[in-house]
């Protein structure tokens, strides 16, 4: 049951950072590697809000970020996150459903 629960979230989690701009390679573990070029500043202000994710910073990594796939809360709340530091109006509720 949890190993299928985290690949059904870990797939809505790579789709729904795919519509965001993000380039995300199909993961197989508990967690995504989303790439965005500022990669270094979304993970700082994620980190202000409290909404923790990984950042590396080595040369072949610095453009990304990973993310543990998490509860559906967890995941809805790092989304509207990066919705409003992006200026966007969207509800991930109901994408996530």
């Amino acid at each position: 049951h949890l190993v299928a629960a985290v690949c059904a979230t870990r797939s809505k989690l790579e789709a729904e950072l795919r519509l965001r701009g993000f380039e995300v390679p199909s993961s197989a573990g508990n967690f995504v590697f989303a790439r965005r070029a500022d990669a270094a500043e979304l993970y700082r202000r994620l980190r202000e809000r409290k909404v923790l994710v990984r950042y590396f910073n080595m040369r072949q990594l610095t453009d990304g970020v990973r993310i543990t796939v998490g509860t559906r809360e967890d995941i809805v709340a790092l989304l509207r996150a990066i919705d409003e530091l992006d200026g966007r109006l969207v509800s991930p509720e109901a994408t996530l459903a």
